[in-house]
């Protein structure tokens, strides 16, 4: 359900980082393409009023508040006030794929790790998200099926990533991201899954074409030819160089 018409699609891997992927061919073979154009377009439509109505009421009034330094309990108090200038803002981007400067900024803030929090290791930094850019990740995350138009989406709010530091009330940064969205970014799990789904594939196709090798157990019993747990991954294979060259080609050609 994938249409990979497009110059670069970026990818998550497990410990965050984006990714480029060198060979479109890899994807193509291994994930295949149930959408045709009608549905290619619906994906993409600009949301209406009403659709992100829905999302800001949706969302926590706790949530991280953006640069102007209103959070989601000031949107959804006076909705009836902003809802248009707000609309206007966040259909920018669906319209033109184009993001406001610092839009996608997220304050770096320390959460205490214990009750005896007098030195800085017992606390742990956590990047929070702004309320409006959470808008954009929802609606994105709940568009299954993916286009050209819609990776050029994630790959904008991918670059446009920037942290800040909120010391003593005022903001100090910014800081690049370069490890790929944030662990609770709603596109998190759907952009990670993508990319497991692809490489659990190609290593399917490297054994299936005798690329890679399989491991025999107890007789003829075989084994798993890999495992993924979590953000990890097992694979079972003799450490043979043949296998190991067909492995690193592959990771290669996925931007690992």
């Amino acid at each position: 359900m994938v249409d990979l018409q497009t110059h670069e699609a970026f990818f998550i891997w497990s410990n965050g980082r984006s990714a480029a992927c060198q060979d479109f061919s890899l994807i193509e073979e291994v994930i295949v393409n149930l959408l045709d154009d009608i549905m290619k377009n619906l994906l993409t439509v600009t949301p209406s009023i009403e659709e992100i109505s829905s999302y800001f009421f949706n969302l926590s009034k706790d949530s991280s508040p953006g640069l102007d330094g209103f959070g989601g309990v000031f949107y959804q108090t006076y909705w009836n006030i902003v809802k248009h200038d707000v609309y206007k803002e966040l259909s920018e981007f669906f319209t033109s794929g184009w993001i406001f400067p610092n839009f996608n900024s997220n304050t770096i803030i320390l959460l205490s790790k214990s009750k005896d929090d007098n030195t800085v290791e017992k606390f742990r930094p956590i990047a929070m998200a702004n309320f409006k850019f959470k808008i954009i990740s929802k609606i994105l995350a709940n568009k299954s099926g993916f286009s050209s138009k819609k990776f050029h989406w994630i790959s904008t709010i991918l670059f446009s990533a920037n942290l800040y530091l909120e010391i003593n009330g005022s903001h100090h940064g910014y800081f690049k991201c370069v490890r790929g969205v944030r662990l609770w970014d709603p596109l998190s799990p759907s952009l990670f899954c993508l990319v497991e789904e692809v490489l659990t594939r190609g290593i399917s196709k490297l054994v299936s074409v005798g690329n890679l090798k399989p491991m025999m157990a107890i007789r003829t019993l075989g084994v798993p030819i890999h495992i993924l747990y979590v953000n990890d991954i097992l694979i079972f294979r003799k450490g043979t160089a043949s296998n190991i060259q067909a492995l690193a080609s592959l990771f290669s050609s996925l931007g690992i």
